[in-house]
């Protein structure tokens, strides 16, 4: 997990820091009578506002990457489960603010905002919930329970009830399989 954790790190600080060099509108090129000034943010004399919320955004997500970085780095680190909870929140910090700098900085439409901020959401919610689910099958499939004996040590198998080897039709598959299994399964 420290890998995977570390290559997002370094791919959140690269966006980042190319979004901060290079922010979404560029700069103005030259000076004119209108306070366009050469090299300040087009963005942030059109709309301030999101231009700010772009700057705060980026500018936390880069932060934050870093911190991954360096926390990463430490061995020591993973010696206790606040640390790497704390690690966890961190990242989860790390990719909102990724999230909120693209929302800010890809969109000048109110329509076209509402809809990427759903999306993003919608994209996020799912993430989480991918996560959460994938986590109950792991658990699953490792608490499952085992049915090879050469798997459970030689051990007998778990007893399967006489009833539902005997509501099964003579010529069901499962009749064939269950069978055998009579008082084991």
């Amino acid at each position: 997990m420290s890998g995977w954790l570390m290559v997002l790190a370094v791919l959140a600080a690269s966006v980042t820091y190319h979004a901060g060099l290079n922010p979404p509108g560029g700069f103005w090129q030259h000076n004119d009578g209108e306070s366009h000034v050469a090299g300040t943010p087009v963005l942030q004399s059109i709309f301030p506002q999101r231009y700010t919320v772009f700057f705060y955004f980026n500018a936390t997500a880069f932060v934050t990457s870093v911190v991954i970085i360096i926390l990463l780095m430490n061995e020591s680190f993973y010696h206790s489960e606040a640390k790497v909870v704390a690690l966890e929140i961190i990242a989860v910090l790390d990719m909102v603010c990724l999230m909120g700098a693209y929302i800010a900085g890809s969109t000048r439409a109110a329509p076209c905002s509402i809809y990427v901020t759903v999306l993003t959401v919608v994209v996020f919610l799912y993430v989480v919930y991918a996560a959460e689910l994938l986590r109950k099958i792991w658990w699953l499939i490792i608490h499952a329970p085992v049915h090879d004996t050469a798997a459970t040590g030689g051990g007998k198998l778990p007893a399967v009830p006489q009833h539902i080897v005997e509501q099964a039709s003579p010529h069901h598959p499962l009749r064939q399989i269950l069978t055998p299994l009579t008082g084991y399964l």
